[in-house]
């Protein structure tokens, strides 16, 4: 189940439309790209780590194993991302504040 919509900051031109936390089982969160200057949605972990090995053949464990070392990479310039937002803290760009938008809203089970 997830969850996105469009947020909009008052002071400067951040305009996303992330999930503005954590998501996905918590296995998303959304942070700031200082490279791009823009929200995005990282993957933070992989939800069955512990049962890669019973899933799948291990061809297929060792590629989801090596994609974990891109989790908190921006998916657009794949620089490491740090800094965390959830709606209702300032602009991580400005300092401004975000709003929500009604310009896109994604609900997903």
């Amino acid at each position: 189940m997830g969850f996105m919509q469009s947020h909009r900051c008052k002071s400067c031109d951040l305009a996303e439309t992330v999930s503005a936390g954590k998501d996905v089982g918590f296995y998303t969160e959304t942070r700031y790209c200082a490279k791009c200057a823009t929200l995005v949605d990282v993957r933070t972990s992989l939800w069955c780590k512990d049962s890669l090995f019973g899933l799948l053949p291990p061809d297929r464990v060792d590629d989801m194993l090596e994609l974990e070392s891109k989790f908190g990479h921006c998916h657009h310039c794949e620089t490491f991302t740090d800094v965390v937002w959830s709606f209702g803290e300032p602009c991580p760009k400005c300092g401004g504040e975000i709003e929500k938008t009604d310009d896109e809203i994604i609900d997903w089970d």
